[in-house]
């Protein structure tokens, strides 16, 4: 992985140009999907959440294609979808990415796991942001449910989980 501290943001992206760039020349499609996906998230980190959300589409695809659509990668990369068009104030997209996400990681994982928890609790969030009905109950009660399945100590404990076990 690059380098993705602020003063080192220039040479990371050079680097993922670099590695993108001989990946698709060489037809290496995991790997490419594997490098968009990280160069992804150093863009929305660094203040470019339009572009990430463009690559990401293109790195869901990208696995799409190599693993099939109900792959975990698959899952992965919806669920960072999800995560950044939230961030691009797309909650509507951002819902049915992290639904998708969540219904692969539900097969794969099973509906107790920290992460399909999370990404239902991620759903009902983006439910909120667009002010649709009972979606604050909902939230509350895959909060709730979450909070009976995980250990709100466990280090592993996904993003939305982590910030709602604090509430």
């Amino acid at each position: 992985i690059a380098p993705n501290r602020r003063g080192e943001a220039r040479e990371a992206e050079a680097h993922f140009l670099q590695s993108t760039a001989a990946f698709r020349e060489r037809g290496h499609t995991a790997y490419l999907a594997i490098s968009l996906g990280q160069y992804a998230m150093l863009l929305r980190d660094h203040g470019r959440p339009l572009d990430a959300e463009r690559m990401l589409r293109e790195v869901v695809t990208l696995n799409e294609e190599v693993h099939g659509a109900t792959h975990p990668h698959v899952g992965v990369s919806s669920y960072l979808l999800a995560l950044t068009l939230g961030t691009n104030m797309k909650h509507a997209e951002a819902e049915a990415a992290v639904q998708r996400a969540a219904s692969i990681y539900e097969q794969a994982l099973g509906p107790t796991h920290p992460i399909t928890l999370d990404c239902a609790v991620a759903r009902h969030v983006y439910r909120v942001e667009q002010g649709q009905p009972d979606a604050v109950d909902d939230l509350g009660t895959a909060v709730a449910q979450a909070r009976t399945s995980v250990n709100a100590r466990d280090p592993r404990l996904p993003f939305w989980l982590l910030h709602y076990a604090k509430a």
